[in-house]
C-alpha cells in the first residue's frame, strides 16, 4: 500500500475512535440525567437533524423527505440530545437504504403525544431480532449490518434519550419492506422556566 493510503486509513480510524468516544460521553450524559429542558419546536429539531444527515444521504444517493405539520410542535427538551437521537435514526436509515430510495422523517400526533418517525425502504429487520435492537453493543448478525458497521450504541442512545424525556421508542419492520423507528414524546403543557 502507498503512504497516502496508510494516512487515509489512519485518519479514518482516528475519526471513528473520536466518534465512539463522543457516543460514550453523550450516552453517559443522558443516562446520568445531565441534560437541560428548554422550550423548543420539534419541527426545528427535525429540520436540523435532516440538514446534518444530508451530506451522508447525498453521498449515498438517498433522498431525505420531511413531513411536518404546519403548526409548531412545542415541547420541553434538551435540543442537543434529541437532535442527536434523530440524527442517529436518520443515519441508520440512510446507511441501510439503497441508492435512489427515500428516507422519511415525519411528525404527527397520536392522542396527546408527539411521534417522530423515521421510515426507510431498506432490508427490514427479522422479528426475532427486534427484542435486542436497543441493547448497548448489540449488533445484528446479517450482511447489511456487517456492511454498515458501527459499535451498537446508536439505538441504545435513542432509547435512553426518549426515556429521559418521559417517552419511548417503537419499531415496526417487515423483512424486505423497510423499517420505521418512532420516538414517542409525551404531550404536555410547556412549564415555565424555574427561577
Amino acid at each position: 500500500t502507498s503512504d497516502s493510503t496508510v494516512v487515509v486509513r489512519t485518519v479514518s480510524l482516528a475519526n471513528r475512535s473520536l466518534r465512539l468516544a463522543d457516543d460514550f460521553l453523550q450516552l453517559a450524559r443522558a443516562e446520568a440525567g445531565q441534560y437541560e429542558r428548554i422550550e423548543l419546536d420539534l419541527g426545528d429539531l427535525a429540520r436540523d437533524a435532516a440538514d446534518q444527515i444530508w451530506p451522508l444521504a447525498s453521498n449515498r444517493e438517498v433522498r431525505v423527505e420531511l413531513r411536518l405539520p404546519a403548526e409548531p410542535m412545542i415541547f420541553r427538551a434538551d435540543p442537543e440530545l434529541l437532535t442527536r437521537a434523530l440524527v442517529n435514526l436518520l443515519g441508520n436509515a440512510v446507511k441501510f437504504s439503497e441508492p435512489g430510495t427515500t428516507v422519511v422523517l415525519e411528525a404527527d400526533r397520536r392522542d396527546a403525544d408527539w411521534c417522530l418517525t423515521v421510515r426507510d425502504q431498506g432490508p427490514g429487520i427479522d422479528p426475532a431480532d427486534l427484542p435486542r435492537l436497543f441493547k448497548k453493543f448489540s449488533r445484528l448478525e446479517n450482511d447489511a449490518s456487517r456492511r454498515v458497521g458501527g459499535a451498537g450504541l446508536g439505538l441504545a442512545f435513542v432509547k435512553t434519550v426518549a426515556e429521559a424525556h418521559g417517552g419511548g421508542v417503537e419499531v415496526e419492520s417487515t423483512p424486505g419492506q423497510g423499517a420505521a423507528f418512532r420516538v414517542v414524546l409525551p404531550g404536555q403543557d410547556v412549564a415555565p422556566e424555574a427561577d
